[in-house]
């Protein structure tokens, strides 16, 4: 659904917004598809080192430009960690594919990325947990409005704090596997784990956690109901955002 300003756009305004979310969508696939895409590179293709250092690098800098306009509010590093490690990763392995000297295999640092990001995602979760609120009401706002009108804010912050450390213990354990696929296991191993297996745990995680919180919602609107003051109170407040809004 369009909001009031894409609709106050001009039809060439709003063609280049969705091209630019396009274009948002398809470098977002990129990243997620990293470890399938350098497992198609470096084995099937046999690209060369340096041309996929290259590649990767690109792949950073171009993710940073077309989200440049999201680094901004509570959590902007959340956005930034992963092309930042990108790009660490493909100048280091340029610089050891350049210098013959160095004795370290640059496959294996295509292959840490998994690893360092889910490290760097439990320090960010974690130190939501001290400097509160959780990293975990920031992505509940974001994909359901709703429920920071239905449920209690002091329940809500304590549901959420309990599912970041789900993530963090998640993004630790992940890490852990992770490095054993680069150093125990072959490329095509690593790469159906940290490119297929681990993005189908975060979902059902991820799927798990919002049918639960929905679940209360539901349960917590049908108790509201079910009190005539608070029921009151509700109808209320609902005609009067009404009213509000007939005035915007």
């Amino acid at each position: 659904m369009e909001t009031d300003n894409e609709k106050r756009r001009p039809p060439e305004g709003r063609m280049a917004h969705i091209l630019s979310q396009r274009v948002k969508y398809l470098f977002g696939a990129l990243i997620i598809l990293y470890p399938l895409l350098v497992f198609s590179a470096l084995v099937i293709f046999k690209l060369s080192i340096r041309y996929l250092s290259i590649l990767v690098i690109l792949l950073a800098i171009a993710y940073i430009l077309i989200n440049r306009r999201r680094y901004h509010g509570r959590h902007p590093m959340f956005i930034f960690i992963t092309p930042a490690i990108l790009f660490s990763i493909g100048l280091v392995c340029l610089i050891i594919d350049s210098d013959k000297n160095m004795h370290i295999d640059p496959k294996l640092v295509f292959k840490v990325y998994p690893a360092l990001a889910d490290l760097v995602y439990v320090t960010i979760m974690g130190t939501s947990l001290f400097i509160p609120p959780p990293l975990v009401s920031y992505f509940v706002t974001m994909f359901d409005k709703s429920l920071k009108d239905h449920l209690d804010p002091a329940y809500l912050e304590r549901y959420c704090r309990k599912a970041t450390i789900i993530w963090c213990v998640f993004f630790f354990i992940d890490a852990i596997i992770a490095m054993i696929t680069v150093i125990w296991t072959s490329e095509l191993v690593w790469g159906i784990y940290n490119g297929g297996v681990t993005y189908v745990l975060m979902g059902m995680i991820f799927i798990g956690e919002y049918v639960i919180i929905k679940i209360i919602e539901k349960k917590t609107l049908k108790k509201r109901m079910n009190d005539p003051e608070t029921a009151a109170a509700s109808q209320l407040k609902d005609s009067e955002e009404e009213e509000k809004g007939e005035h915007s």
